[in-house]
């Protein structure tokens, strides 16, 4: 996520051990989601994950457990490229090779599992879901306004969301 401060940041459902690389979607020259930069072990730091998202003025639920968010922040260290973007939110996996789907779907391998990580739209907010072979972990970005944004979630995505917020 790139927020209006310019600052770049990555935030995960769970700490991120820093022995494979991480890959980020970033925007092209044209505002085209792109996948991946790939990021280096020493180009994120630790930083506290609610500052970071208070920062951006921005919530972030891990909806399999509300009443602790259990996510992860880092910031990027690098300069970035160049962006047109005021902001920019996109998906991050850990892992020695990432594939794009679409633009809202990524998927990787990594000691023998199988990643994907998809973004659906909401009214207020933005979904992730991570996927680690049959486990699902997820976030949700609540922007605080009322957004008309797609993809939306289709049905299967909102049996997910709705299984875990009755959890």
């Amino acid at each position: 996520m790139i927020g209006t401060d310019g600052m770049g940041y990555v935030y995960f459902s769970g700490f991120l051990p820093l022995t494979k690389p991480v890959f980020i979607q970033w925007p092209d020259a044209r505002n085209r989601i792109r996948c991946c930069l790939k990021l280096g072990p020493n180009d994120l730091e630790k930083t506290d994950a609610k500052s970071a998202a208070d920062s951006q003025s921005i919530t972030i639920y891990n909806l399999r457990n509300e009443s602790e968010p259990s996510f992860a922040a880092y910031k990027i260290k690098p300069k970035l490229p160049h962006t047109k973007m005021a902001a920019f939110a996109g998906m991050a996996i850990a892992s020695n090779k990432v594939a794009a789907r679409s633009p809202y779907h990524i998927v990787a391998r990594t000691n023998n599992k199988k990643l994907s990580a998809r973004i659906c739209f909401g009214t207020e907010g933005k979904n992730l879901i991570a996927k680690e072979d049959r486990e699902y972990q997820l976030l949700y970005m609540n922007f605080g306004y009322s957004i008309n944004q797609k993809p939306k979630c289709n049905d299967r995505e909102q049996r997910i969301l709705e299984s875990a917020t009755l959890n």
